[in-house]
């Protein structure tokens, strides 16, 4: 009997069709970590979303008003995204040197498709402060594991003015939402990804920055990543690297280029950035004494709060597991 061959046969007919059903079973099974994501994610939803339909009234209306303001104007009257136009001067065209505008654009677009809400600008910022929370979750568990990455996800998703700035009418979300990705992407590549990550974190990159251009400090971390297959002397790698960041660079500098000359030919001649260390020059951090004060006040009440300043000094102080 035991080498009857039909018997084989339907005994490993039988062990196959088991083996399928286990790993249909296990691709349709939430993992754990997957799990704490999702719940993350859907803290960071309830706080984000929470009064999304809030008019613009809140801390930053200022700025909020002027994004509102080119987002109208996209939609009512000019689609090119390379001449963001405010309402505040008068008769226009009022066109300024802005940054690129990918969330006023965005809501523009919406505008046309389902009519003008004023939150819609918030449900856009909102949505790129998801993608936030996601893609710091995945470079975190990248360089230091899952555990690590709940907690940096679950602290960036509580973060009073996080959560302030992802629901506002604002550049900063898609720039820090683009950046984070591109930054992710590019982690993943380094680590012996696949190819076609490259392209996707480049442009991803680039265009966080040219939503708003403090995005470019992150640029630091890829640069060093270069350095180290550089010492490696993983060449061929590097030199990919250095030609999408030369690229990168060339069309962040041509997009600001074009701010600068668009805010400086029309009325009211503004260009956004105004009045930084261009403008009151190098000494005025001295003077100001760095802004100390103003950096520990916007910690303590915006950004952290005590009790997660508390940790961050204590995780300073702890050795790093061997």
């Amino acid at each position: 009997m035991a080498g009857d061959p039909e018997l084989n046969q339907a005994e490993g007919q039988q062990y196959r069709q088991q083996s399928t059903v286990r790993e249909t079973t296990a691709r349709n099974t939430v993992s754990p970590n997957m799990a704490i994501l999702l719940g993350i994610l859907f803290i960071a939803i309830l706080f984000r979303f929470h009064n999304i339909t809030l008019p613009l009234v809140d801390a930053f209306s200022w700025r909020e008003t002027s994004t509102a303001m080119m987002a109208d104007n996209f939609q009512q009257r000019s689609w090119n995204i390379f001449f963001p136009e405010v309402s505040w001067t008068g008769p226009g065209p009022s066109y300024q040197g802005r940054e690129f505008q990918i969330v006023s654009y965005l809501t523009a677009i919406l505008y046309q498709l389902f009519g003008w809400h004023d939150w819609f600008g918030r449900m856009i910022a909102a949505l790129f402060g998801l993608v936030t929370v996601f893609s710091l979750h995945r470079l975190t568990a990248l360089c230091w594991g899952e555990t690590h990455a709940h907690a940096a996800a679950l602290a960036y998703a509580l973060m009073p003015a996080a959560i302030m700035i992802d629901s506002s009418f604002l550049p900063d979300p898609s720039m820090l939402a683009l950046v984070t990705l591109g930054v992710w992407l590019f982690t993943k590549y380094w680590t012996g990804g696949s190819a076609w990550l490259l392209p996707f974190a480049t442009a991803s990159f680039s265009l966080g920055v040219l939503a708003k251009p403090p995005g470019l400090a992150a640029g630091g971390v890829i640069f060093y990543l270069m350095v180290c297959w550089l010492l490696q002397n993983r060449r061929k790698h590097a030199a990919k690297v250095f030609i999408s960041g030369l690229v990168s660079l060339f069309v962040i500098g041509a997009y600001y280029s074009w701010a600068i000359y668009l805010g400086r030919t029309y009325p009211p001649f503004h260009v956004a950035g105004s009045g930084y260390i261009w403008d009151s020059g190098f000494w005025t951090f001295f003077n100001n004494d760095f802004y100390f004060k103003s950096v520990w006040n916007t910690s303590v009440w915006w950004f952290y709060g005590y009790p997660f300043m508390i940790l961050m000094a204590v995780g300073f102080w702890m050795p790093p597991q061997p």
